[in-house]
């Protein structure tokens, strides 16, 4: 790139080939003066005596700790070079009163990454109870599986709590809890269990969500509760937080043949379908307008049974840039519920205003209906 340096790459360690009376390895961190007049260390660096003239009693400074020094400090750049990633180390810790603030370590496993959330923090994330090492995942890949699950709770470790998938699978023989860290982060559990038993996912403290078996569902942690995503739609179901989970039980189209309106035809019934029993439906409507006025405004509605909208359009200008026909398509779509075994009328209306001119609309409205 222009105007950046192009360093040698550093592929391994300096001296690396030194043999073992030719380099200090490793450098001691405690000072040496009164150990070994002019050795260096990591506390003086290299030592006065080292810096005296030989007339007034100096020595030298050693090759052996030149090397060294450069092998420990290219050995650590070389690593990098190769994308290798420090981890938690408790020498680093003690020697620095633990790792500062936004510290970010690779995890042992090498499945992803870690990040500190408290200044000086000592813990170990990779063996720490997640609850109190103060570390949180920042990026991780991979899945954590949880077979033989019976009527045990589970509480995750940090490795496991820190896979962004979750598996769950096992007979049930008494409700069980999936006890997760109170952090704020995502993940996606599918359960696979068997048994008539539930399975809550939730935290040490706080409330949580109860997966249904068979069901893939995003849940959310917010720092302290389990809360619930998105549920997956599995083959042949529709399934999400408006929809109770079922199949599709049926899916019936209605067509209204061509009906010519006023010009100031109002909310004229185009298709009204009556249904009944508590089921939840997905609404499809679609009115397709002509006419050959200059300007139309039209609008469509869907209505229950008692006159309150459920969906409507908002008007539509249409100018016509010559005398020929004026077209116009709105859809419409949503979801509704009828309970108690009451019968549940929808109508399908359409309306125009002008003056001048004819205006025709046809109309199809698709109901589906889906099990409870």
């Amino acid at each position: 790139m222009a105007g950046s340096p192009a360093p040698p790459l550093i592929q391994e360690a300096f001296g690396t080939g030194a043999g073992s009376t030719y380099i200090t390895n490793p450098i001691p961190v405690a000072s040496q003066i009164g150990i070994k007049a002019g050795a260096a260390s990591y506390t003086d660096g290299f030592p006065p005596l080292t810096m005296t003239p030989a007339s007034s009693g100096g020595v030298n400074p050693y090759g052996q700790d030149m090397n060294g020094i450069l092998y420990a400090a290219t050995a650590n750049i070389a690593a990098l070079t190769g994308g290798q990633q420090y981890q938690f180390s408790s020498t680093y810790a003690s020697a620095n009163g633990g790792y500062a603030l936004g510290a970010i370590l690779a995890m042992a496993s090498g499945a992803g990454y870690w990040i500190n959330q408290v200044a000086g923090n000592s813990n170990n994330p990779d063996t720490t109870a997640p609850a109190s090492s103060g570390w949180a995942p920042l990026s991780v890949y991979g899945a954590t599986t949880l077979s033989g699950l019976a009527s045990s709770n589970v509480t995750l470790t940090g490795p496991q709590a820190a896979a962004p998938q979750i598996f769950l699978s096992g007979t049930l023989t008494a409700n069980i809890q999936i006890i997760f860290p109170a952090w704020v982060r995502g993940w996606t559990v599918t359960n696979s269990t068997t048994g008539a038993y539930t399975v809550t996912c939730t935290t040490a403290s706080g409330t949580g969500v109860a997966i249904t078996q068979g069901a893939t569902v995003q849940i959310f942690g917010n720092g302290t509760n389990i809360v619930a995503g998105a549920t997956l739609i599995p083959n042949g179901y529709i399934q999400s937080q408006m929809i109770a989970p079922g199949a599709v039980s049926s899916a019936t189209q209605y067509t209204a043949a061509s009906t010519s309106l006023p010009d100031t035809g109002i909310n004229q019934t185009m298709i009204s379908v009556s249904l009944s029993g508590t089921v939840t439906m997905l609404l499809l409507g679609r009115v397709h307008f002509a006419c050959t006025e200059a300007q139309l405004i039209t609008t469509a509605s869907l209505y229950n049974n008692s006159g309150s909208t459920l969906l409507d359009t908002s008007s539509l200008d249409l100018v016509s840039p010559s005398t020929s026909e004026f077209i116009a398509d709105i859809n419409l779509q949503g979801i509704i519920s009828a309970s108690g075994g009451a019968n549940q009328s929808i109508t399908l209306a359409a309306s125009s205003s002008g003056t001048v001119g004819s205006v025709t609309a046809s109309a199809q409205l698709t109901v589906i209906r889906l099990s409870a």
